[in-house]
């Protein structure tokens, strides 16, 4: 665990029991009290690490008076009620995350996963793995606690306290929410140094997780940010708008991998087996990434059918086709 202050922002490395190892918890300063963005995942190790963190840097925990949470996800959301134990702290969330998860109901978000992805062709072992192993799934108590409490929602571009302003940046969780202030964004797992975030489909009517996140990702470009404090990885980021480009690049390069894959009517599955991954070949991912990498090929085909460049044909599975003469109009639609 390191921490350390970044003039007026305090960074916790806080450990996560998943392969990104640590989740990025900061704190900022206002008004003799602190706020926190993000507060880790409940575990005893987590919860040592954080407070340990907090107390070496300066923070006394009972002091922590709101906690913003970037978005639902286990490593970032589940610490909170044991934050709020402690200090009595109000927290923060999108009000779409909210909605999109019908109030943190984790065991729904489950099930609807699975049917979705039954449908799109993953493998009953797959399916299995996806509610035995999948973080929200082991700390649905956590979900229900911070529902019980009661969080305040937060919508586009409003003002909070301790100086900070939400930015709706939907993608990689429909209620994503980036945090603005003190020159930089806290950025949550919207834009991350070195690794790109994950954008999965989710089980939201109409909802174009791509898209969306291309989208919310050029706004943030577009803000002229100096820096960025990402939810995961070292040294923060220093030149946002060129980060995002390359983000953005990557997943442009990403649809063209999709549609190559589509050689004929395919399920999403088999298209993720086509794909080049950069932890591995998909055949030798481990069940916790193929479902990540599963969820993340559909939302590839999902916004190219948005664009008009695929369809789905059939049900049980659905399989996608290439339509190709809307090829190049739906490539300006979607890059221009």
């Amino acid at each position: 665990m390191e921490s350390g202050a970044l003039g007026r922002v305090i960074e916790v490395k806080v450990p996560i029991p998943i392969p990104l190892r640590y989740v990025n918890v900061y704190a900022v300063e206002c008004g003799g009290e602190y706020a926190l963005i993000d507060s880790g995942m409940a575990s005893f190790n987590s919860a040592h690490a954080l407070y340990k963190g907090l107390r070496s840097s300066g923070v006394d925990p009972r002091r922590i008076s709101r906690v913003y949470i970037t978005h639902f996800h286990a490593d970032h959301a589940t610490m909170a009620p044991l934050v709020h134990e402690v200090s009595g702290a109000d927290l923060f969330i999108g009000r779409r995350e909210l909605e999109a998860t019908r109030n943190l109901d984790v065991e729904w978000v489950l099930d609807a996963l699975r049917d979705g992805y039954r449908r799109h062709g993953a493998p009953e072992g797959l399916l299995d793995a996806l509610v035995g192993r999948h973080p929200i799934s082991g700390t649905a108590g956590m979900y229900r606690e911070l529902a019980s409490i009661g969080l305040r929602p937060v919508d586009d571009g409003e003002r909070l306290p301790c100086g900070l302003t939400a930015r709706s940046t939907p993608g990689h969780t429909p209620g994503h929410v980036v945090y603005v202030g003190y020159g930089a964004a806290f950025t949550g797992d919207h834009l991350l140094p070195g690794i790109t975030s994950n954008v999965s489909w989710f089980p939201m009517e109409g909802f174009d997780a791509l898209g969306e996140y291309m989208r919310s990702l050029r706004s943030l470009a577009d803000m002229g940010l100096g820096r960025a404090f990402p939810g995961h990885g070292d040294g923060g980021i220093s030149d946002v708008r060129g980060r995002a480009e390359e983000v953005l690049r990557h997943h442009a390069e990403r649809l063209e991998e999709v549609l190559r894959a589509l050689d004929g009517p395919s399920t999403a599955y088999e298209v993720a087996s086509r794909i080049r991954w950069s932890i591995g070949s998909f055949d030798a991912l481990d069940p916790y990434n193929r479902i990540f990498a599963l969820g993340e090929a559909l939302s590839h085909l999902v916004h190219l059918e948005a664009a008009g460049e695929v369809e789905e044909v059939g049900d049980a599975p659905v399989r996608w086709r290439r339509i190709r003469a809307n090829r190049s109009r739906a490539r300006r639609n979607t890059f221009s």
